[in-house]
């Protein structure tokens, strides 16, 4: 396999939730599973998206703030809520689009990259809205409640 992926895995003894990349998945939960120092992990592949190591870094900046020891990060409602989007091929950040490999943009003509980050561009203007029409209906319901 030499597909280049971002992959998601949990330990299952502590939770914890790996964002890692690889371009063999099975040799890599291997090398997790059974770590040099001898002490055997159960490790449980979550989900594996397209993509490489910028890609990868995103997703680490993005999940900072979860972050417990290197690629290690707590299972935190919104990694948790991305990893169920990915299982679906979808995500929910659509900025992570320009993150992974950029050498079709070598290839692209300028109209191309354009319309490709126009999409970009909608789906966080979409998602603003979306936000909006949330805490609207919110703030709907809790006059609601009141009265």
């Amino acid at each position: 396999m030499s597909d280049k992926v971002v992959y998601f895995a949990r330990n299952t003894s502590s939770g914890l939730i790996k964002i890692g990349t690889t371009s063999n998945i099975a040799a890599r939960l291997y090398g997790l599973r059974n770590p040099k120092k001898g002490v055997s992990h159960d490790i449980q592949l979550l989900v594996d998206t397209a993509g490489w190591l910028a890609k990868e870094r995103a997703y680490h900046a993005h999940f900072n703030a979860s972050r417990v020891e290197g690629e290690w990060f707590a299972p935190t409602p919104d990694i948790l809520e991305e990893i169920e989007l990915l299982k679906n091929g979808c995500s929910n950040l659509p900025e992570l689009d320009n993150a992974q490999d950029v050498e079709w943009r070598t290839y692209a003509k300028p109209e191309e990259i354009a319309e490709h980050d126009g999409l970009i561009e909608q789906d966080r203007a979409n998602a603003k809205r979306r936000a909006l029409i949330r805490n609207r209906c919110r703030m709907r319901g809790k006059q609601k409640k009141e009265d």
